[in-house]
Order: structure tokens, then sequence, then C-alpha cells
């Protein structure tokens, strides 16, 4: 048995009225609540072995069945005063404390780290009505210190534990709780698994093909200028990978992954956009885009949001054509200087540009006007007007236009002008007479 440098039962001096206490009393007083506080801190931890002798000796007695842990957090002390800090720590043990006794239960609290824990043991033929009620305690403690304090409190509360030795196994599964809800940001004011699992509906299994379907129809919907589609697929990714799973069979490493495979997407997906978008309209709707900093769900999806729905308004909804895509202008001055190659088509500039030909020569016939064959063969007619007006033989105005053939520099002729390019090199040779 572990012994300590002091008598349990030793008397402290007597302090005479209206004296100060001596040094010597104080520094037990604080060495007392020190041991005390070690003992409880290496009860959370499993490397260590803390034994009933210790704790007796300490006046911490475990005489229910039955264990729960609680634990409170403060997510914005690190705004606080060093002084305020202390204060506000030394409150929520207190209340913790205060709240947690009673004489169905016993608990003992502890600071760790700024974590305040309460270790609540009691006997009790229905444990689980009991770990209602003290859910329920806890819910209206951290209310009132809420609203006292001027404090962001968020407590979690442990599955029921049936011996001191699962109390490490508790204080591990509510260190994974509160990382989780980091990640998460579930609403409420205490959080436990049971509660988190019931407002999920546990489709674990259809996680890798829902969200295979939902990334591919993510893309789609950005590279056709769909950002209505694109928005719905990417809040059907948060929810399929990180609002609608089960917290109880999923690792934390695996919640994080899936929290930066949908960062991923979205960065792929603005870059995307931001390469095809007029770049002052770009940099003065979103002067600054980091999806990196994203550190929890709801911040994901709040900028998601806000991208998808202003580039709605600015595109989709008022129809603004000033948001001119900037592929447009570069597949006409492709062409513009390339269209003597034979083999350009809808299908040839969709394999250049990396576009969906469909959505390609819907947005760019609304953008210039034209069809991309009719643009096409609008520039081929040029040159090759060009040519025959300079003399140059059918043939010859045919191969340097980009036709390919003079049959189709026929079809093109007839279309547009309504006569052969023969007739057309001969009227112009006529009329350079004339002049």
């Amino acid at each position: 048995m572990i012994r300590f440098p002091f008598q349990r039962n030793k008397e402290k001096p007597v302090v005479e009225p209206n004296t100060e206490p001596s040094y010597t009393d104080s520094l037990y007083d604080r060495g007392l609540r020190l041991m005390r506080d070690n003992r409880l801190r290496r009860l959370l931890d499993a490397r260590h072995r803390v034994y009933t002798e210790e704790l007796d000796l300490l006046g911490i007695r475990f005489t229910g069945r039955w264990f729960i842990l609680v634990l409170v957090k403060e997510t914005r002390s690190l705004q606080n005063a060093e002084g305020q800090k202390d204060d506000l720590y030394r409150n929520i043990c207190r209340t913790m404390d205060e709240t947690l006794q009673d004489r169905a239960m016993r608990s003992w609290t502890v600071l760790d780290s700024g974590d305040v824990y309460s270790i609540v043991n009691f006997d009790s033929e229905h444990p689980e009505l009991q770990r209602i009620k003290i859910i329920d305690v806890v819910e209206m403690a951290l209310s009132m210190l809420r609203d006292t304090e001027d404090a962001q409190l968020r407590g979690y509360v442990s599955e029921l534990g049936e011996c001191p030795e699962d109390i490490p196994k508790l204080h591990q599964s509510l260190a994974f709780l509160s990382d989780y809800e980091r990640l998460i940001q579930e609403d409420g004011l205490v959080l436990t698994y049971d509660r988190l699992s019931a407002a999920r509906h546990q489709n674990l299994h259809q996680d890798g093909l829902r969200s295979m379907e939902e990334t591919q129809r993510f893309f789609t919907a950005i590279t056709q200028e769909n950002y209505r589609e694109a928005k719905a697929a990417m809040n059907e990714l948060i929810s399929s990978l990180l609002r609608e799973v089960d917290i109880t069979v999923m690792p934390l490493g695996l919640v994080k992954a899936r929290l930066g495979y949908l960062i991923n997407l979205l960065d792929i997906g603005v870059d995307y956009i931001r390469l095809r978008v007029d770049q002052a309209i770009f940099s003065d709707m979103f002067p600054r885009l980091d999806f990196r900093e994203c550190e929890n769900v709801v911040d994901l999806a709040r900028l998601s949001d806000q991208i998808f729905g202003e580039l709605i308004q600015r595109v989709q909804d008022t129809g603004d054509h000033s948001y001119a895509l900037s592929w447009v202008s570069d597949l006409k001055r492709y062409i513009d200087l390339y269209y003597t190659n034979p083999s350009m088509n809808v299908s040839f500039m969709a394999d250049k540009f990396d576009l969906n030909a469909a959505y390609m020569s819907r947005v760019f016939r609304a953008k210039v006007g034209v069809s991309i064959p009719d643009y096409i063969q609008e520039v081929r007619l040029r040159r090759a007007k060009r040519e025959l007006s300079a003399d140059a033989t059918v043939t010859e105005a045919a191969e340097r236009s980009g036709f390919g053939s003079v049959r189709s520099m026929n079809r093109a002729f007839q279309k547009t002008e309504g006569l052969t390019p023969g007739k057309y090199r001969s009227q112009s040779a006529d009329n350079s007479t004339e002049s």
C-alpha cells in the first residue's frame, strides 16, 4: 500500500480568531487537493494504475455500481484573459460538483488541460433512467453557466460503465466524441453517442456508391455551368459522407479524410470555374477563397452555398452576359488561327478544350450568336473569297481556306452566296476589270 507523508486523521492546528491561517495549514490543504486531483486525472488514463487504498485515503470512494463520465469544454477559452479563464473554470467545476451531487449519486470533478471532467458514481436498478437524468441536469447547468458567464460551453455525457476500470474507456470515447463534434458541428448543448446516432440515417453501406455518383454529378454540373445542380450535388455529398453516418462505428481519421475529400472537390471545382470566367468578375465575387481553412462541415457547407448561390444569381438567374466564359473567347481565337485544318469540327474542338460537345455548342451559340460549325464556315468563306478574288483557282482556294475539298466549298458558297465558287471568281474578276 502506498504511504503518504501525512496522517489522514491528523488534527489541523487551531486558528485563533482574527488571525490568518499559517502557511503550513494552507500548504496542507493545497497539497491534499493537488494529490486528489492528480489521482482523478490518473483515473482517466489507462496507462496508470490507481489503487483503491490510494483513493480511499483521499476520500474518494466509489460505493455505487455504475459510472458515467461528463466532459465540459469551453470553446472560446483562448479569447479570455488568464484570470478570467481561472474564474470561469473554477465556476464550471463548482457548478458541476453541486449539480451532480444528490442522495442517488456522487460526483468527483477535476480540471484536466482546460477540460472539466466529472466522474459520476451511483447505484440504481434503472441506470439508463439515471443517465437521462444526468444529461438533463448537465444541460440545465450549462445553460445557466452560458448565460451568467457569457461562455461558449459544450457538454458530453458518456455511456454507462460498471467499474472504475471502465473510466479510461469512457474518457477515450468522450475525447473522440468531442473531436468528431468539432468537425461536424452538431447542434445541441449536450452531445452523446445515442443522440448523435439517432439524428443520422446510418447509410454507411451505401457511402462508396453514393459518393462516386454524386462526385460525377458534381463535376458534370460544373462543366455544364449548371450551378444549381452542382450545389445540390455538393450538399448531397456532405450529407452522405458526414451528416448521415453512424459515429459509433466510424474512426475519427476517416471523418477527417472525408472532410478533406470534400474540401478538395470544392477546390477543384472552383479552380475549373476560375479558369473559364472573366477574371475581373471572379475577383469581385470571391476576393479570397481558401477552402483548406474549413475546420468543420458547417463552414464547408456555408462556403459552398455562398459560392454557388453567387454563381446562380450572376449567371443563371439574371442572365448576366458580362459574366462571359473565357473559354468561348479562347475557342473563337483558336478557330480564327487554325481554321485551315480540315479536321476542325465540334468533336475536334470539344476534345481540344476538354469540354462536353453539347454543352460547348450550347454556350458558344448563346455567347457568339452562331453555332460552332457556322462560325468555322464563316471564317473559311472569308479566306476562300480573298483567295478567289486574288485569282486563285477553286481547288487552291478550297485547300488554303481549310474546306478540304472543292465539294465542301461548293456547298458553303451555294448556301451563303447562292452561287458556285467558280461563278464568284468570275464575278470578282469582272468587277476588278471594270474598276
